[in-house]
């Protein structure tokens, strides 16, 4: 069987002076990140201010469990000082391949 696309999926809440931080920090991270295979995706909440989603993609789950470099553990550090992560949300979710022989 071949290796499943993961993607870690967060909720993230962050105060109205703290958002353009956040998202230089998280473009920034994900800049970094993708010279090791990783993809990050922010999204902003329509309906609720300060509301985000934080997607982190990778080609499995073990590249997605490897540990941050020093530049990128510093971003991290960063975020978490001027973010709050909901409890739990932190999910990681497993691609779901398409059955063979499907008809396109």
């Amino acid at each position: 069987m071949l290796p499943v696309r993961a993607l870690k999926v967060g909720r993230v809440t962050v105060n109205p002076g703290d958002e353009a931080s956040y998202v230089q920090t998280v473009h920034a991270l994900a800049s970094l990140a993708q010279e090791r295979g990783l993809n990050i995706w922010v999204f902003r909440h329509s309906q609720e201010p300060g509301s985000f989603c934080e997607f982190i993609e990778a080609a499995n789950e073990a590249a997605l469990r490897e540990t941050w470099t020093p530049d990128e553990a510093a971003m991290v550090n960063r975020l978490r000082e001027i973010a709050t992560y909901a409890p739990g949300s932190s999910d990681l979710w497993h691609e779901i391949p398409p059955p063979p022989g499907r008809v396109e």
